[in-house]
């Protein structure tokens, strides 16, 4: 199966069983992402861990505790000012337009720049 056949009209895996490394780094391409770092992996984990433990995507808080002192907007400045673009590449089903409007409305890059880390495992 291809990318296109895989995803919504909107980007979201339709079946998230799909979900795969690979996938994910193919979506995140398609996203604007040519390289996901290890805090982008960290972050995808702890979506996938949490959507599957409660059936919900975690706050953006909560999310964001996974990056440290970027406690309060990683998920716009790791996902190129887009947080959904981080539920979109963690294969998670697409949100409601109102979890969307939450997700894009709170958070904001409240940095200068992309972030730099040095390599976590």
């Amino acid at each position: 199966m291809t990318l296109s056949e895989i995803l919504n009209e909107n980007g979201y895996l339709r079946e998230p069983s799909l979900w795969s490394a690979e996938v994910a780094r193919q979506i995140a391409r398609r996203e604007g992402l040519e390289n996901l770092d290890n805090m982008h992996w960290e972050i995808i984990r702890f979506l996938r861990k949490h959507y599957a433990e409660f059936d919900y995507l975690p706050t953006l808080r909560r999310t964001c505790k996974v990056s440290g002192d970027w406690s309060e907007s990683c998920l716009s400045c790791f996902f190129r000012d887009d947080p959904l673009k981080a539920v979109k590449i963690a294969g998670i089903p697409e949100p409601t337009d109102d979890l969307k409007a939450y997700y894009r409305g709170v958070c904001k890059c409240k940095r200068p720049s992309t972030p730099v880390f040095e390599n976590r495992v």
